[in-house]
């Protein structure tokens, strides 16, 4: 048996230190030749799943259903804001906030049960009188035009009102000749447009937060993958799924 000379200064109970190799690296017989790691460098790709795709998907549902049960609820307190009755004739109502309040033309309505669909009621007279004092309430054309349309009711503005204190006012609307058709419907309401407005701004507000938080994901797990396999190509196909 041959023996190789011992090279001086080496001492036979010193065995060699090898750098240990990282789980992630996949240690096997050429690890010596890979790179190592750097400060400027990871030693492993970072790849985030496919299922932030999903994610992003939820998202765009979610912010769907939360805007529908939004609109839904909101509608239901809109149409209950409305106090209608049907003219030519006259009705006692509570109003019981002080400030503006707009009358409605609905040419499209339903009062139990009965639909009404009137267009034209040129010449209709209204006028709005205090129950407590019989003083009447000055009406005005409405500032700025305003409409909706939902559920069945399609409504307009067409005179407005303000109201020093709340309380029982007697709304009367009647033709000229005395007539009594063709009927329609008006509906008096406190604050309806700025209500309807704070819906729908609400509505169109989760709609884009959520379609933009997913596009977000979308977009940056897109980069990430593709940064990933990029990477992964010039260093022996490495890839960490996230």
């Amino acid at each position: 048996m041959y023996l190789l000379p011992i090279p001086p200064g080496y001492s036979i109970n010193h065995p060699v230190r090898r750098r240990p190799c990282p789980i992630s690296h996949f240690c096997d017989s050429t690890a010596a030749l890979r790179p190592s790691c750097s400060a400027d460098r990871q030693c492993d790709n970072d790849m985030p799943g496919r299922y932030w795709y999903a994610v992003a998907v939820l998202l765009v549902v979610s912010g769907g259903v939360a805007s529908g049960l939004l609109m839904w609820s909101r509608l239901a307190n809109l149409d209950a804001g409305l106090t209608r009755f049907v003219v030519p004739g006259s009705a006692l109502i509570e109003l019981p906030e002080a400030g503006a309040y707009t009358i409605f033309h609905e040419s499209r309505s339903v009062i139990e049960g009965r639909i009404y669909v009137t267009e034209n009621v040129a010449g209709l007279r209204v006028g709005v009188r205090s129950d407590e004092t019989g003083e009447p309430v000055s009406l005005t054309r409405p500032s700025g035009s305003s409409s909706y349309s939902f559920g069945g009711y399609t409504g307009e503005s067409v005179l407005s009102f303000e109201l020093a204190k709340p309380g029982r006012y007697r709304l009367s609307a009647s033709y000229p000749d005395g007539r009594g058709e063709p009927q329609t419907v008006l509906a008096v309401s406190h604050g309806f447009i700025s209500r309807l407005l704070t819906t729908i701004f609400g509505v169109i507000a989760i709609g884009f937060a959520s379609f933009g938080a997913a596009v977000a994901i979308g977009v940056v797990t897109f980069l990430k993958r593709r940064r990933a396999m990029h990477d992964a190509a010039g260093d022996g196909g490495r890839v960490r799924l996230g």
